[in-house]
């Protein structure tokens, strides 16, 4: 074989191994030769290959046919041309891609002597090349769409690739942020941060996660970056890939719960949490402290062991009806120590909602020990106060009785010889019914000034404050004018006199000083059932009859604020010398304790009205009357009787009146000298 049939060989071989066939065109027999491996790429046979391009353009896709001759035409101008079509081969109409090349000479007038070109099948390439464009756009939506930042570095750290979302967390546009370092996005100490870690990462290939703060110390960004290395051909190639995640917000909302946490944690009061079925999921230490309890034991358990169930049955079961509706709920209980001592508390239980369903109970308990002490001595001041209001008022009638006294005995002792048993009995009687008026007048000065355990009565509530009246207008002053209207049928409710009278004076004061100038206090009693709001609010038995005790005046009014503070102990408007805060609270409190309830309307402006509910005693109890005093019949008596009294007057006067009924008496003025007597005289 020559030398250049060796060659086309060669070169044919290469051609065939390379999947590239190849055609050459002679001007001078106009014919095309074919190459074996143009052949296969076509499907031709060679006896049926097509000798010129006229009918190779059978082959080529009717769409693509202007094209390949518009690339012709251009190649004969330039001498060469590229260009890629369609074609189904020959033999089995099968569709294909391919890529062609052409080189046209031409002789010396310009005309074409021979066209030789190669085509290669790109099919596969093709659709390789699809599948890529697929992939990528695929991979482009899913880092457009991605809820992190995106991005990729090279080995000077400069950004080649990013989402928008990463170049959001810069505050800037991704154009902005493609083909730049860090240093020049962010300041100074936090670019240098970054650029560490990263070419720490392209040394190592250690994947580092970590929380830093890309933003300033005013206006922090907190990102949770995961950086890893991506491999190249060369350590000089490789990447740095990172994703970051704008956990800003988490960061404040955690630094928000830590200081919850820490503030419950040191609170002095009382806090716990219970999930809906009221079991303690979490208490804080001053619950421990306070109630001597361990945390551990009280976790799971239902907190009804820390009340007193019998005592506190109606206030749990109002605790119990508000919370279940939803509301907040806010009152006194006692709540029970570990050892079953008492604790006087204020206690807010609210419940926890999420996603419209109430998931826990959050209960505040405050331990209101100290409050308790300082609220019962500043009620004792506040009797000795009151009784300092009344002294002036009532020392006028004290005067007026005692001027009677005096003047009747005087004018008695001066006609001693001379008046008769007639006139005289005139004046006795004027005596005693001065002396049971003061009487009457002490004991409601002791009602308020001592500390006596209590002791409920059965009261006509319309005639105790018809007797108060005068009492209660000496208090208030003679610019404002009081007034009483009460139902005609009988009004008894079972309660200490005392506390009734507290009730009275602290509502009557209350409206005096809500009148700026001159005005009214209308008092009104009558009997009532709890309407439908009541019983809600209140948990008031619907079946039972209230005595309503209702003080109205036309002062000033409260505001809202003043309205939502009213019970509050030690809440007032008056300045420290004037007031001490516990007059409503402590009204609130004896309503509350003889199961009644107060309410108030209230109006800037146009005063205020609170209405007191007291339960009324069946109709036998309130039916029956105090039979009046029978005469009394002296009977002659005898004995030895020992009178022991150290006011001397006193002992003189008890001592006539026994020995006018007919006894022996002997008095002392000691227990010493009363023992002395009994040694000397024996019995008595």
């Amino acid at each position: 074989m020559e030398d250049r049939d060796l060659h086309r060989h060669w070169r044919e071989l290469a051609l065939q191994l390379s999947g590239v066939g190849s055609w050459l065109w002679l001007a001078k027999d106009d014919r095309i030769r074919w190459s074996p491996e143009l052949l296969r790429l076509t499907g031709y046979p060679r006896e049926l290959a097509p000798p010129s391009f006229d009918r190779y353009f059978d082959i080529v896709h009717p769409d693509d046919r202007a094209l390949f001759r518009d690339h012709i035409r251009q190649g004969a101008e330039d001498g060469h041309y590229e260009a890629e079509y369609r074609i189904f081969r020959y033999d089995d109409r099968d569709l294909r891609h391919v890529r062609v090349r052409g080189v046209i000479a031409k002789d010396d007038v310009g005309r074409a002597i021979s066209h030789i070109g190669i085509m290669q099948d790109v099919t596969d390439l093709k659709r390789v090349e699809a599948d890529v464009r697929v992939a990528e756009r695929r991979f482009r939506a899913f880092m457009e769409h991605a809820p992190s930042g995106v991005f990729i570095k090279d080995r000077e750290l400069v950004h080649l690739f990013a989402n928008k979302q990463a170049a959001r967390l810069a505050g800037i546009s991704l154009d902005e942020f493609i083909g730049v370092s860090a240093h020049e996005l962010f300041p100074q100490e936090v670019a240098e941060n970054l650029a560490s870690v990263d070419r720490h990462v392209l040394e190592t290939g250690e994947t580092v996660v970590r929380e830093t703060n890309i933003g300033t110390p005013e206006r922090q960004i907190w990102v949770k970056d995961t950086k890893f290395r991506i491999p190249g051909s060369t350590p000089e190639s490789h990447l740095v890939g990172a994703f970051a995640e704008d956990i800003t917000e988490e960061r404040t909302v955690e630094k928000q719960r830590r200081q919850l946490l820490a503030a419950i944690e040191q609170s002095g009061e009382m806090i716990l949490i219970t999930d809906e079925r009221a079991r303690i999921l979490y208490g804080n230490p001053a619950l421990a402290r306070i109630l001597e309890f361990d945390l551990e034991d009280l976790v799971g358990r239902v907190p009804d062991f820390m009340v007193d169930v019998d005592a506190e049955t109606q206030t749990l079961k109002e605790v119990i009806r508000t919370v279940g509706a939803g509301r907040t709920w806010a009152g006194r209980l006692s709540i029970l120590s570990s050892a079953g001592r008492r604790i006087p508390c204020r206690v807010t239980v609210s419940p926890v909602r999420e996603e419209g369903s109430v998931t826990n109970y959050v209960a505040i308990v405050r331990d209101e020990s100290r409050e308790a002490e300082r609220e019962r001595r500043v009620a004792e001041s506040q009797k000795i106060e009151s009784i300092g209001r009344l002294a002036g008022g009532v020392a006028h009638d004290f005067n007026n009785m005692l001027q009677v006294i005096l003047t009747n005995a005087h004018v008695a002792l001066e006609d001693l010889d001379e008046i008769s048993p007639a006139d005289l009995r005139p004046m006795l009687d004027e005596i005693r019914s001065v002396g049971e008026r003061a009487a009457g007048m002490t004991r409601q000065l002791l009602g308020f000034a001592r500390q006596q355990p209590v002791r409920p009565e059965v009261i006509n509530l319309a005639d105790h404050v018809q007797r108060s009246l005068a009492m209660l207008a000496r208090l208030i002053g003679e610019h404002i004018e009081v007034s009483l209207e009460a139902a005609i049928d009988a009004h008894a409710v079972c309660i200490d006199p005392s506390q009734l009278d507290q009730i009275l004076s602290n509502l009557v004061l209350n409206a005096r000083d809500a009148i700026r100038d001159s005005g009214e206090i209308r008092i009104s009693i009558e009997t009532a059932r709890p309407d439908r709001r009541m019983i809600e609010a209140w948990n008031a038995p619907p079946s039972t009859d209230y005595v309503v005790l209702q003080i109205r005046d036309d002062g000033c009014g409260m505001s809202e604020e003043t309205a939502r503070m009213a019970f509050e102990p030690f809440y007032s408007t008056k300045d420290s010398s004037e007031g001490t805060g516990l007059g409503l609270a402590t009204v609130y409190g004896i309503v509350k304790q003889n199961e009644g309830f107060i309410d108030f309307e209230t109006e800037q402006g146009r005063g205020t009205t609170f209405s007191a509910y007291l339960p009324c005693v069946s109709s036998e109890v309130a039916g029956i009357e105090v039979e009046p005093a029978r005469a009394v019949t002296r009977v002659p008596c005898s004995g030895r009787v020992l009178v022991v009294e150290d006011e001397k007057l006193l002992e003189s006067l008890v001592s006539r009146v026994l020995m006018r009924a007919g006894f022996d008496v002997l008095s002392a003025h000691s227990p010493a000298m009363a023992l002395e007597l009994l040694a000397d005289q024996g019995e008595v």
